[in-house]
């Protein structure tokens, strides 16, 4: 587990899956911790990088950059991004930038492919 001034992350594995659960908002703040455990993620991942958005009340346009940068790498590599349990402001704020395209959403981990 990470902890520093702004961000908690915390990492499992799950078969083909690397579950990241993030504890903060992804904003300005944080965004700087986010892409360094992002490139470290990148060496960890498997077939899918699941980030648990349970405990993320906000994300702002920086914390989509970080993670369009994270699951553009992944794409790279033939893997796959999944966001798995997003508040509903975050939810919104995909859909109001149409991102939910790009950044898949999941209600649980179990709906995962």
């Amino acid at each position: 587990m990470a902890v520093s001034g702004y961000l908690t992350l915390r990492e499992k594995k799950r078969s083909q899956t690397l579950i990241v659960e993030i504890a903060s908002a992804l904003d300005e703040t944080s965004v700087q911790e986010l892409r360094a455990a992002f490139t470290a993620i990148l060496q960890r991942a498997r077939r899918i990088v699941a980030v648990d958005m349970s405990r993320v009340s906000h994300v702002d346009s920086e914390g989509f950059g970080a993670l369009l940068y994270l699951q553009k790498r992944l794409v790279e590599n033939g893997q796959m991004l999944a966001l798995v349990g997003c508040q509903d402001s975050v939810r919104e704020a995909l859909q109001l930038t149409r991102l939910e395209a790009l950044l898949p959403h999941y209600a649980s981990m179990d709906l995962l492919p």
